[in-house]
């Protein structure tokens, strides 16, 4: 009975924050009459704020939980409260889309939630959203390769650039030093990042994001309750009264990093684009740098080179976007 009330509870308290998030997604719509500029850089200032304190939460909530525990939990909670509008939704989805909302769930919600916690264990919050600076470029390296996107020169040296700061991210101490294999798990998750990224508007465009949100949180539901369940999450946290801070920092990471997270990205790529979308990560390690300092993190010279060269990388495939798509505004008119 006891685990009933203690699930109760945090229902209950998981719809306040449902609601909540909910009312400032009704406002962000609301400022649709407002030029597109203005509504991106306010869906990627709150995009950005969420994620970058999303490795410090990750970080404390490793402390009482293990890795699958801690993705399975966020996925259980932004399942949870988005389950109202699931229900409302699952419905509307076509049959002909269900193939790529299920893959999109797998890599989205569970693949890349795992990499990410994962990798938590080995790094500091402020280095692990250093590595997360090369989603853009996995986002354009995964649209000309699978998705038939087109590609510059510039882009490809962005590319290069960018992967040779993140790989002297991944080592240890020194440079000479064995490859960090918590930064292999980070750059991997980068990657699946890309992906399902460029799946929100090539292979789902057709549907709202509250529906992609809500209803591929739903798909996961019953496997994240019954793993959770065999794991002993729930006993783990009602044993001891100091997991329910884990059991917090785990809900809001699944309300906000996950469930309000990916309805401010689809709104993103529905707006401009995959590449665009994923330039948030400019903002997350300036975010992560200033809690992983306030947290007492060490921060060393090696880093912020490393830092300086994937913001270099990615500002040369930003640039080339942008010249890009001038240039063909020249040619229209």
């Amino acid at each position: 009975m006891e685990i009933f009330r203690f699930i109760r509870r945090i229902y209950w308290g998981s719809l306040a924050l449902v609601f909540a998030f909910l009312s400032i997604h009704t406002l962000v719509i609301r400022l649709r009459s407002l030029s597109d500029t203005v509504l991106l850089w306010v869906y990627m200032i709150m995009l950005a704020l969420i994620w970058g304190s999303s490795f410090l939460m990750l970080k404390y909530a490793l402390e009482d939980f293990a890795p699958l525990q801690v993705s399975s939990g966020r996925m259980f909670f932004a399942g949870l409260v988005t389950l109202p509008l699931s229900l409302r939704f699952v419905r509307r989805i076509p049959r002909e889309t269900w193939g790529a909302l299920i893959l999109f769930t797998l890599i989205a919600n569970i693949l890349t939630t795992f990499l990410t916690a994962k990798a938590q264990l080995g790094l500091g919050s402020s280095t692990h959203a250093t590595l997360y600076t090369m989603t853009p470029i996995m986002t354009l390296l995964v649209g000309v390769l699978l998705f038939r996107e087109s590609w510059t020169v510039k882009q490809i040296t962005g590319l290069a650039i960018g992967l040779a700061g993140s790989v002297l991210l991944a080592f240890r101490g020194t440079f000479l030093e064995a490859l960090n294999p918590f930064a292999l798990l980070a750059l991997l998750a980068t990657l699946s990042n890309g992906l399902f990224t460029n799946m929100l508007k090539h292979s789902l465009g057709k549907l709202s994001t509250l529906e992609i949100a809500s209803v591929s949180f739903l798909l996961i539901l019953p496997l994240t309750s019954g793993y959770l369940a065999y794991s002993g999450f729930f006993t783990q946290a009602l044993a001891d009264q100091g997991n329910l801070q884990g059991v917090l920092f785990i809900a809001t990471l699944g309300l906000l990093g996950n469930a309000l997270a990916l309805i401010l990205l689809s709104e993103i790529v529905r707006i401009s684009s995959p590449v665009f979308a994923s330039l948030v990560m400019y903002l997350v390690p300036v975010v992560a740098l200033v809690l992983g300092l306030l947290d007492h993190e060490s921060i060393g010279m090696p880093q912020v080179a490393a830092l300086l060269l994937v913001l270099l990388g990615v500002g040369i495939v930003n640039w080339s976007r942008t010249t890009s798509r001038a240039q063909q505004r020249d040619k229209v008119v």
